[in-house]
């Protein structure tokens, strides 16, 4: 337990604790953190060039 309390607390990495008792919970808990770390880094579509879209 100390080893992994001292990863956890050590580390540089942001660690997320997550329960998996309840998969329907782990999974929620998974998605609202991806949906939350995608909204603070506001991802964009890549713009596409005509020589792009005339390769299909």
């Amino acid at each position: 337990m100390k080893c992994y309390e001292f990863a956890i607390n050590e580390s540089e990495v942001p660690w997320l604790i997550v329960p998996s008792d309840k998969k329907f919970y782990r999974n929620f808990v998974v998605a609202e953190a991806v949906y939350n770390a995608l909204k603070k880094i506001n991802p964009k579509l890549p713009v596409l060039t005509d020589a792009a879209e005339g390769s299909k």
